[in-house]
């Protein structure tokens, strides 16, 4: 039994995490990459991922993904 129903992975290039995390929490640099290091890779998640939001560019253009990823969604 599958938990969710479609999976949609959000990516941003690793050099643009770290400063909008650094930007955004206490946290330092070490810090940051050691929780990424943890987690399942950006590549892992697109290979299980049903819709890929590209979120490096402006928040316009992330908006335009996300309503089309919604348009399909609820058309089903």
């Amino acid at each position: 039994i599958s938990l969710v129903d479609k999976l949609i992975v959000v990516t941003i290039s690793p050099k643009k995490q770290i400063a909008r995390l650094a930007a955004k929490t206490p946290l330092d640099r070490g810090q940051i990459l050691k929780r990424m290091s943890a987690q399942m890779t950006q590549n892992q998640k697109i290979r299980l991922a049903d819709f890929i939001i590209d979120n490096s560019a402006s928040i316009k253009q992330t908006r335009k993904q996300v309503e089309k990823i919604r348009r399909i969604l609820w058309k089903n």
